[in-house]
């Protein structure tokens, strides 16, 4: 059965603000090989980052979902693992973000002499009077990590430029013999947790058991400024594993989650987070079984989604697909959600007729999505 003309126009579209994979993958050697080579300098120059350091993460970060990105430039996620049980704490003012409360951490850890220059450490990376890690400290740390590896670098094989922002280090590097191929990287850590007892069940149909021992915090900052004496503490919440097995491996869901962030962006509807969008994602698959979901056409999954996220706009609610009692709409007031509400459902309506107009031409469709 052929395409209809929505559903090829979704499919070109995607194909232009989706990453190039084939200009990505002349990159693919190099950023193997120069990570390789920067993790393990940066193991020799820093005995704690070598200790809590488990390991670069396999999956890709965001912006290579969304297509946010160039051809030549990737994120490296160093994963951290502490070696007791950290207190994650939910942040019920920014549903979507936890607090890693280090205290029985730096308890254990004083005890040992193994560990001793890993409690110094993280008694500076942590809040005396919280025992909350600190987004900020732990990012400036990894920055520090990076630059002295930088600095004193066994071999040298790379021309390499670094760019500090909040949130990631950024790196510019070209081979000493071609200097013409350039790579870009974002460095960004990640805390790596097991079971919590706040983890929302699901069917065994759905979820492998591991799914709920491989927590990831990321030290991202949360737009939402208030209470200010949480702000310092906020990490991301995300479930790498299940979210990649689930969604990112299946192509027509990956392609679904960059149109429909490109809608966002072409509307500026910025209340709409990423991870809002693979939330509601993830709650597709639930509801409407996931082995049949990946059969859909392209524009039926676009579709859909518009119609779940304007249903959770218009209800002011969107559960956690994690989290018990998880509203992740709550932090939102109703003015931007309303406006929400709106334009949602003028996209909604405009899109869902385009499947049954036989004439669609690709121009009209192209202007509902972001495109560069």
């Amino acid at each position: 059965m052929s395409m209809s003309p929505f559903n090829e126009h979704l499919h070109t579209i995607d194909e232009t603000i989706g990453p190039n994979v084939s200009e990505r993958n002349a990159y693919a050697n190099l950023r193997q090989k120069f990570t390789a080579w920067l993790i393990k300098e940066m193991r020799r120059v820093d005995p704690v980052f070598n200790k809590l350091c488990i390991g670069v993460s396999q999956y890709p970060g965001n912006s290579e979902r969304t297509g946010h990105c160039e051809p030549n430039a990737f994120e490296v996620i160093c994963i951290f693992e502490f070696p007791f049980p950290i207190h994650i704490g939910l942040d019920n003012d920014r549903p979507g973000f936890v607090h890693l409360d280090m205290y029985d951490v730096l308890n254990k850890m004083a005890f040992e002499e193994y560990w001793d220059d890993t409690f110094i450490l993280l008694s500076n990376l942590v809040d005396y009077n919280t025992a909350y890690l600190r987004r900020q400290k732990l990012n400036n740390w990894v920055s520090e990590v990076v630059e002295k590896a930088l600095v004193s670098a066994h071999t040298f094989g790379y021309e390499v430029n670094c760019k500090q922002s909040r949130d990631e280090h950024g790196l510019v590097i070209c081979e000493g013999h071609n200097p013409s191929k350039m790579l870009k990287i974002d460095v960004r850590p990640a805390v790596k947790f097991g079971k919590v007892n706040w983890m929302q069940r699901h069917p065994k149909w759905l979820y492998k058991t591991d799914y709920y021992y491989n927590w990831y915090a990321f030290p991202v900052e949360s737009y939402i400024p208030h209470p200010k004496h949480t702000r310092n503490y906020t990490f991301l919440l995300s479930n790498p594993m299940a979210e990649n097995e689930l969604l990112w491996s299946k192509e027509h869901l990956k392609m679904a989650f960059r149109l429909l962030c490109s809608i966002r962006d072409a509307y500026d509807l910025y209340e709409i987070e990423d991870y809002m969008i693979t939330n509601a994602m993830l709650w597709m698959l639930k509801k409407e079984y996931a082995e049949s979901v990946v059969n859909w056409d392209l524009e039926d999954i676009l579709i859909y989604m518009l119609s779940s996220l304007l249903d959770f706009f218009q209800n002011h609610y969107m559960p956690s697909f994690w989290v018990h009692n998880w509203n992740l709409l709550e932090m939102l007031d109703w003015v931007d959600v309303w406006s929400c509400v709106e334009d949602l459902g003028a996209i909604y309506n405009q899109l869902s007729s385009y499947p049954h107009q036989q004439n669609l031409s690709f121009g009209r469709t192209a202007t509902h999505f972001c495109i560069h």
